[in-house]
């Protein structure tokens, strides 16, 4: 009895946590099966420069299963690689240029702040 009790508690704690670090921010990426559990890339946003989407010390799960990254909404918040730095941004606008496809990226909470980078560099994207 007493171990059954302990095992339901420790449920429950999980389930507390796993709903108000991840599963109440939108745009979180659920995987369909359990094969694509590997998809998961789990990132703490720190800051509010995407705020008030997204909270600052929240955990996104992001998925880096990426099945076309050169046909990505404007919308989409995604992680990406600039100079060895991985940050979190919102697509703005995609850029068609002689070199490949490019994305303009924002922050909701730092207007007049983009940045531009490759498809290349998108490691993940939210839902």
């Amino acid at each position: 009895m007493k171990r059954t009790l302990i095992i339901l508690l420790v449920v429950v704690i999980t389930a507390v946590a796993l709903y108000f670090l991840i599963l109440r921010q939108k745009d979180q990426y659920l995987p369909e099966s359990v094969n694509k559990i590997g998809c998961i890339y789990p990132v703490r946003v720190l800051g509010n420069s995407m705020e008030p989407a997204i909270k600052d010390g929240i955990v996104l799960s992001m998925n880096k299963c990426i099945k076309n990254r050169n046909n990505l909404p404007i919308g989409t918040i995604v992680v990406f690689e600039e100079n060895g730095i991985k940050r979190v941004a919102r697509i703005k606008e995609k850029l068609g240029l002689a070199e490949g496809i490019f994305y303009k990226m924002g922050r909701d909470n730092r207007q007049g702040e983009e940045f531009t980078a490759s498809s290349e560099n998108i490691i993940a994207i939210g839902k």
